[in-house]
């Protein structure tokens, strides 16, 4: 281990940052063949391979059994990566929810995760199948289904900040189309709880932060830096004056913004950021001027649905020391009309619209659903007479 590095060890603190993971399909054949498998009550079991660590031996595979085919209730996990089925206990899998298309999870486990710098580390994982229905035309629905994983355990570990031992944890987690990996030093994805308080407890969310080159205690801010698998963490006096960005999304009543992060580039420190689209979530970074990227971003609405768009900010947002910079988003929003052509007889006019939020961002075509959602239009003339009006094919 280096000088002035901690070594991070996996914790439970009772409850772990849910995490999306990219989802695997059952598969017929094993991906990897093993050395010995267990009897099988099903003559047709369903197998998966995990991508978890950064090593190119990365998968830990498993099989599921069931009483017949669609049914399943065991899983049989490789959790010590030695090839045989056989010599790792038997995970019952549990229904949680009720109907036939509810997911099932298993008892957390420990795994055996491997990484790029030939380190090797036993997190705890849970395995969840998901079942979904899918419309065949005639024969009525179907069941698939897929799987996907949630790293139970996070890496704590104590540092010196100032003289002062401060209790820090590194999750796993995820950002804007980045998922969990089984890896804790994903800056703008993973997540960096430091224990403000001093009451020796992570707690969120007064304690929880997106994982960033820079965050700040008792007044100064501090540089980590970590590996994978969190065995040496390194942290130090930051060299760099910092400040925080958050972006705060304006809706309508009853609706909420779901996993929308937005991603900022700074070409003078040369990283990439990803900062939740949040009331209370900021993130902590060094000063100068960021481009943002174009996101999307997706809201519930009071009723249930789903709307999404895209946005971009045609300048650079310029982040102050020691000061929090505040984008607002949202709205109300403004459709500004653009009008090309000349009104001439027997020529054709384009009427195209810009929409833009409340903090200046310039707002791609709406979703909502499957369903494109677009400015009504009505034209008229000088004296108030209708021309013509319609949806415009946006954007």
């Amino acid at each position: 281990m280096s000088m002035n590095a901690v070594e991070f060890q996996p914790a439970d603190g009772g409850e772990y940052i849910t995490a999306n993971v990219k989802t695997g399909p059952l598969s017929k054949r094993p991906v990897r063949n093993f050395i010995k498998e267990p009897s099988y009550h099903n003559a047709a079991p369903r197998y998966i391979a995990l991508t978890i660590g950064n090593s190119f031996d990365s998968l830990i595979c498993g099989a599921i059994d069931g009483p017949s085919a669609d049914v399943y209730d065991t899983l049989y996990l490789d959790a010590n990566g030695n090839g045989d089925l056989t010599d790792d206990p038997p995970l019952p899998l549990k229904r949680k929810g009720s109907g036939s298309d509810a997911p099932l999870y298993s008892d957390p486990v420990s795994v055996l995760v491997r990484y790029f710098s030939g380190a090797e580390r036993k997190l705890r994982v849970v395995v969840r199948i998901n079942t979904y229905a899918y419309d065949t035309g005639n024969s009525g629905n179907m069941l698939k289904h897929n799987f996907s994983y949630e790293v139970v355990d996070h890496m704590e570990g104590q540092v010196d900040l100032g003289g002062k031992k401060v209790l820090i944890g590194l999750y796993d987690c995820q950002g804007n189309r980045n998922f969990a990996n089984g890896c804790f030093s994903d800056i703008g994805v993973d997540r960096l709880r430091v224990d403000l308080d001093g009451d020796g407890k992570l707690e969120a969310p007064a304690e929880d932060l997106v994982l960033s080159k820079i965050f700040q205690f008792s007044d100064k801010f501090w540089e980590i830096s970590a590996d994978s698998e969190a065995a040496e963490v390194r942290v130090n006096a930051c060299k760099l004056a910092a400040g925080n960005i958050r972006f705060q999304a304006h809706l309508a009543d009853g609706a909420h913004v779901e996993n929308s992060a937005v991603k900022i580039r700074s070409a003078q420190i040369g990283y990439l950021l990803a900062c939740r689209i949040s009331m209370n979530s900021s993130l902590t970074v060094a000063e100068g001027e960021y481009d943002v990227g174009s996101p999307d971003l997706v809201i519930k609405d009071a009723a249930g649905s789903t709307w999404m768009s895209s946005f971009s900010f045609p300048s650079k947002l310029v982040i102050q020391p020691g000061a929090e910079t505040v984008v607002n988003i949202g709205a109300p929003v403004t459709v500004v009309p653009a009008i090309s052509g000349s009104a001439k007889p027997g020529q054709r006019i384009t009427v195209s619209a810009r929409v833009n939020g409340i903090g200046g961002e310039e707002y791609g075509a709406f979703h909502c659903g499957e369903r494109s959602v677009a400015p009504h239009v009505k034209i008229t003339d000088v004296q108030n007479a209708l021309v013509t009006e319609g949806n415009m094919e946006f954007s």
